[in-house]
């Protein structure tokens, strides 16, 4: 038999020689090649008019990975960029809105206002309380706190500096005050001279009290110890009026167990002028302030 093979030379074997079949691989066994290459891409673009390549490259299998996960990464970027730094972000569940955000904002300020303010109120009402019931020790707490607050001066805002024009008006309001003569108020260890406004009373109390209970006479009248304002007169459950004078020096005076009362609030009343009268039956009550502070009466109204 004559085997031709695809070589240049011919070579003839005799047909007695038997061909060896070649080797099969057993059931079940992979075949393997003896020269393994690895598996490589191409993409490659073409000119469809004139068939050519314009543009061809070659990857590798983790080069194609790698690839691919680049792209993945650079699209992520891309998303989250256009996110943060565009409106698109609104769209985003759960996302406020700019209108609906400063809405939130102006809110939370308002209701932080209100919650000041209330704490304010009710310290206000609270430290009135006390005063009305003649609790001293939130009277000099208050005077503390008042004298510490007018004797340090409140550093300006570094992080909104005032303008030449508030500058220059307060430099014009720090010069009237300068040469001002009505706007200073007395200190508490200043004294002033004013008039008992009950003659003929009787002291019920220490003279060295800060609270100056008497005895009227009969149908006593009382009158201003100085020239002030009326800013408070009350009517108690009992039948009694309490004034509440404010003179000009800066002291208040509270004049408590009146039996009758001529004045209201907003008048204004002279050294001597008749506020109502009272009556043996009920005693009369002096208080004296000055600065948030109680003074005892007799040091300024000689009895």
């Amino acid at each position: 038999m004559l085997i031709f093979a695809k070589t240049k030379k011919l070579r003839i074997m005799p047909s007695s020689t038997p061909i060896s079949p070649p080797d099969q691989p057993h059931r079940g066994q992979r075949a393997r090649h003896r020269l393994r290459t690895h598996r490589r891409f191409r993409l490659s673009f073409i000119n469809e008019n004139t068939f050519n390549e314009v543009w061809t490259i070659g990857m590798s299998q983790r080069k194609v990975i790698a690839s691919i996960a680049l792209i993945f990464v650079a699209l992520g970027c891309m998303a989250a960029t256009l996110i943060v730094f565009t409106p698109l972000r609104t769209l985003l569940p759960g996302y406020l809105k700019q209108e609906e955000r400063q809405k939130n904002t102006v809110n939370v300020f308002r209701v932080d206002s209100l919650l000041k303010a209330g704490r304010e109120t009710s310290e206000y009402l609270a430290t009135l309380k006390s005063i009305l019931q003649g609790d001293s020790s939130i009277v000099t707490h208050t005077g503390q706190q008042a004298s510490a607050i007018s004797s340090h001066s409140v550093s300006p805002d570094s992080l909104l500096p005032a303008t030449p024009t508030e500058e220059q008006f307060v430099r014009m309001i720090d010069e009237r005050k300068r040469y001002s003569i009505g706007n200073h108020t007395s200190a508490p260890g200043v004294s002033a001279i004013f008039l008992f406004p009950i003659r003929g009373a009787r002291m019920l109390s220490d003279t060295s009290s800060e609270l100056t209970v008497v005895s009227p006479p009969r149908n006593a009248t009382v009158t201003s110890p100085g020239s002030a304002t009326i800013i408070a007169t009350s009517y108690s459950p009992s039948g009694l009026w309490a004034v509440t004078l404010q003179h000009t020096n800066g002291y208040v005076t509270i004049i408590d167990g009146l039996s009758s009362c001529r004045v209201k609030a907003g008048d204004s009343v002279s050294v001597g002028e008749s506020l109502g009268n009272a009556d043996t039956s009920h005693d009369v009550t002096i208080q004296l302030w000055s600065a948030g502070t109680r003074l005892n009466p007799l040091r300024v109204m000689p009895i």
